[in-house]
């Protein structure tokens, strides 16, 4: 800030394009004479240099504070402009955004009026940013297994397309731990235990925080409970002897059946099994899911061809 009329000047010399919501900041501190007699503004060139244009609408943090005292035949008098004295470091910001594809100078300019000198302006940190360009949007394909226990901690492999690093994954409420990327198609993971029974929706937030939903993606196994069969016992023997299962609590159950002669079993909530001999046998059911399994008995009963009475005549002498 000279003890002279001058008009000082710092500017970027090569030019630097601009994209849409692109933004400057710098920090800046400064001590200009008195009030208002000499003062500082900022100003862009999208030609090269050969115009230049006040940017005080455009900033958004921290802008001017003042007006340029024009009697002292100061460059800058009349315009409004930083004055007086900032002795702390402050941030300011300026929206580029309505200068996108154009390429810009940007320059510093402090106006000083015909006498008295003060420390003057210190810029720091300058940059010029633009946000990135939205990555693709992520999708989800699948996740394995699709179903774990309320009791214990399942691991799991969640697959889809444009994962990229940092992601994180929650069914219902609760966030999956140990989310991990292994490419940009796969994460590995982990279903905390203690989540209720129940299906859930799966929510996934890309690293860059773009969401996706699997609907009905996993469902949390309740143990089982009610377990119960039933047949159409008894039976004639080589007639199909009908089997039903049923339970009352639990999900995702699987049923299979001990028919009780010679290691012969079956599988599903309904099964038919033909027996080879007549007799009484001890059918098991189990029922199993992640959370564990239970076992009930079952007796059938298979009844023989009925014996026929054959007579024979008799020989007297």
């Amino acid at each position: 800030d000279d003890s002279t009329i001058t008009d000082s000047r710092l500017w970027t010399t090569s030019p630097i394009m601009v994209g849409g919501g692109s933004q400057l900041s710098f920090w800046h501190q400064y001590q200009f004479e008195g009030l208002n007699f000499d003062g500082a503004v900022l100003e862009i060139s999208t030609d090269g240099g050969s115009t230049w244009n006040d940017l005080g609408q455009s900033i958004t943090a921290n802008g001017y504070n003042g007006i340029v005292d024009n009697s002292y035949n100061n460059p800058l008098g009349g315009q409004e402009a930083w004055v007086s004295d900032l002795p702390t470091w402050t941030e300011v910001k300026v929206d580029l955004s309505s200068f996108a594809g154009q390429e810009v100078l940007i320059r510093w300019r402090i106006g000083s009026d015909s006498s008295v000198p003060d420390v003057g302006w210190y810029i720091d940190d300058v940059q010029i940013t633009s946000p990135l360009p939205p990555n693709p949007a992520p999708t989800l394909t699948g996740i394995s297994p699709d179903h774990g226990a309320s009791n214990a901690e399942t691991p799991v492999v969640i697959t889809g397309t444009n994962f990229i690093s940092t992601p994180s994954a929650i069914l219902g409420d609760t966030w999956l731990i140990s989310v991990t990327q292994v490419s940009t198609t796969t994460l590995n993971a982990v279903v905390p235990a203690g989540i209720p029974g129940g299906t859930y929706d799966l929510k996934l937030f890309n690293g860059d925080c773009q969401l996706i939903v699997l609907p009905e993606a996993f469902t949390i196994d309740a143990p089982i409970s009610g377990l119960a069969a039933e047949s159409d016992s008894p039976t004639q023997l080589g007639e199909v002897t009908t089997f039903t299962a049923t339970v009352t609590g639990g999900t995702n159950v699987t049923f299979s059946w001990d028919f009780g002669d010679d290691s012969a079993f079956g599988n599903g909530a309904n099964v038919t099994h033909t027996y080879a001999a007549a007799g009484e046998y001890t059918v098991i059911l189990t029922a199993s899911n992640s959370f564990g399994s239970e076992q009930v008995p079952l007796q059938v009963v298979v009844i023989g061809p009925p014996v026929k009475s054959v007579y024979l005549p008799l020989l007297r002498k």
